[in-house]
């Protein structure tokens, strides 16, 4: 039989993004699969060079456009190390309650986009109804649904707003209440589990080799969180667990997730109950006061290295200053671009229809991919 060569994409309903892939297969066997990257390239990482510090704050919400605010706290750190201030205790709270936030979020279109790609779009339907509560708060507590553009050197933009903690607390309660059957859905499901469960499995040893990371990484039993080896924030305060599942498959890499947002809720509760008063930015005055500090700011020469666990995995900064408004060099490390060198090797092998499936589990998004 001859062999076959497919064009996946760019344009595909299970395509991440704008993912393209030269497959070329055997009757319905993989036999080889081609990544061609790029198509979303915006250069952040020139943009982050050619503009002011605190101008990159609203792009970099681009970077991971689903899980926007991770990588703007990131920049934000990486920032904030340079000019060797720390952020406010109060505004250290609200930083991670709103990245947990982002983390839930995340997880929760994981789970919808997977669940649509292995055909069961009631999965899909559940897991967004579980997200709206939580786009709305973040949009309540930043002013922006989408992108947010609410983390500041120092600290954040504005203070909780009047009942939020309140309204928040209330929606984690009902949303704990809900999970275990959007769970449930999947896993008592019989063609969720056929279609994952021993498919692109991943051993420990070749996520090590492959330096992947995130829940891609832990789903193939390495116990590697850098808010747990490196923490940052108010992390070292909170006792949460990294979550690891051995199975390295597609089914352990969604059970990763699904257990990530249990601890997200363990995570979001302990901030509730532990954020103290006070400033919410150690500048104080005003947005716009602040906002003309900023574009003074000039940082002396220095090198500095950042990272945070992003929805989609390590995310990291190297920062390089000259004493300058703007960086002199940004190296922007993502999740996304390393886990998708794993994807040809997983592929080898399986079966065209479990393709979706595959490219799901690695929850790929092509903002970090191209940059």
């Amino acid at each position: 039989m001859s062999k076959t060569v497919l064009h996946f994409g760019p344009q595909h309903p299970s395509g991440a993004g704008l993912l393209h892939m030269l497959v070329t297969f055997d009757g319905d066997i993989v036999e080889k699969v081609d990544v061609d990257p790029g198509f979303l390239h915006r250069a952040f990482e020139k943009r982050a060079e050619d503009r002011q510090f605190f101008q990159f704050i609203p792009i970099s919400n681009k970077i991971d456009y689903v899980g926007t605010i991770a990588w703007e706290g990131l920049w934000v750190a990486a920032v904030e190390k340079a000019m060797s201030i720390e952020p406010a205790k109060r505004a250290q709270y609200i930083r991670v309650i709103a990245l947990e936030m982002q983390r839930i979020i995340s997880h929760l279109l994981f789970l919808g986009a997977f669940g649509s790609d292995l055909g069961q779009f009631t999965i899909f339907l559940w897991a967004f109804r579980e997200r709206e509560p939580f786009m709305n708060l973040l949009e309540e507590l930043t002013g922006g649904r989408l992108l947010c553009n609410y983390f500041r050197f120092g600290g954040v933009d504005t203070d909780l707003p009047i009942n939020f903690l309140q309204k928040l607390s209330k929606s984690i309660d009902e949303f704990d209440k809900k999970l275990p059957e959007v769970e449930g859905l999947c896993e008592d499901n019989r063609i969720f589990a056929e279609r994952t469960k021993g498919i692109g499995a991943i051993s420990k040893q070749k996520a090590m080799d492959f330096q992947l990371c995130g829940p891609v990484l832990r789903g193939s039993g390495v116990n590697y969180d850098v808010r747990k080896i490196d923490p940052y924030l108010v992390y070292p305060e909170i006792k949460f667990d990294a979550i690891v599942e051995n199975g390295g498959d597609c089914f352990a890499r969604y059970k990763v997730r699904v257990r990530e947002i249990y601890e997200s809720i363990k995570i979001i509760k302990q901030c509730i109950a532990k954020i103290p008063d006070g400033p919410f930015n150690i500048y104080p005055g005003t947005s716009q006061q602040r906002m003309v500090k900023y574009w003074m700011l000039k940082i002396p020469p220095k090198e500095v290295f950042t990272r945070y666990e992003n929805p989609k995995g390590e995310g990291s900064i190297y920062l390089v200053t000259d004493g300058g408004k703007n960086a002199y060099r940004a190296k922007l490390r993502s999740a996304s671009f390393n886990n998708l060198q794993i994807l040809p090797e997983i592929c080898r092998g399986v079966k065209i229809a479990d393709l979706p499936a595959l490219v799901g589990s690695l929850d790929l998004v092509f903002g970090e991919v191209d940059r």
